[in-house]
């Protein structure tokens, strides 16, 4: 579950940068955990970076961790995969400017600039958060994964370790198939200067370009 939703339509964006939309989140999933009990919940959401600030108000005991990569490959996977959803119900899948902060180069500027100084000044707290390296997630999963469960102050026994390390070797990178996509900027130079405006925020985390 993530904010906005995936199908969300343009112009109702701007409605929805409100606490009332996690609340409602928070309703639904206490909603799905009334008989499906865990102590945490493990959700996926890139759509939330604008809006941490506002999630950490609903769940302030929410543990984040910030996957890694070049954006300009990141970015080139998303617009294949949201393309086409979109496409399902639109001629026109990226008309509007709904997902700009997420998907043109001087959004992600913004949205890096603001994640890595509410990191800095603790608006997202000190051990609620994580940074891993794509790079090394695909190196070496278990490793990458343990580092960030220490980072956030969690702990990994034998028992689950092993049950991760089973997930992993039971479905192997490409078991399911492979997501083919180009990439790169179409070679008129555009890759290069979005690397360039995302300096900052490669060498902040270290994150190694792929072009």
């Amino acid at each position: 579950m993530e904010w906005p939703p995936p199908h969300a339509t343009p112009g109702r964006r701007s409605v929805s940068i409100r606490c009332e939309t996690f609340e409602w989140h928070q309703r639904i999933l206490k909603l799905l955990q009334w008989k499906y009990k865990k102590p945490h919940w493990l959700l996926e959401g890139p759509t939330h970076m604008p809006v941490l600030p506002q999630l950490l108000e609903t769940y302030p005991d929410a543990k984040l961790i910030f996957m890694h990569r070049d954006q300009v490959t990141t970015t080139d996977s998303v617009v294949s995969v949201q393309g086409t959803i979109y496409g399902w119900r639109t001629d026109a899948p990226w008309s509007g400017s709904m997902l700009d902060e997420v998907m043109m180069v001087e959004g992600r500027v913004k949205m890096w600039d603001r994640s890595t100084g509410w990191m800095e000044d603790g608006t997202i707290p000190k051990g609620q958060f994580a940074n891993v390296i794509y790079q090394d997630f695909c190196q070496d999963p278990m490793e990458a994964i343990t580092a960030a469960y220490r980072e956030i102050g969690s702990t990994m026994n034998d028992s689950e370790a092993a049950k991760g390390k089973a997930y992993l070797d039971n479905k192997p990178r490409g078991v399911f198939g492979k997501h083919d996509y180009k990439t790169g900027g179409g070679g008129d130079g555009t890759a290069d200067r979005e690397r360039a405006a995302l300096s900052r925020y490669m060498e902040y985390f270290g994150v190694p370009s792929e072009g």
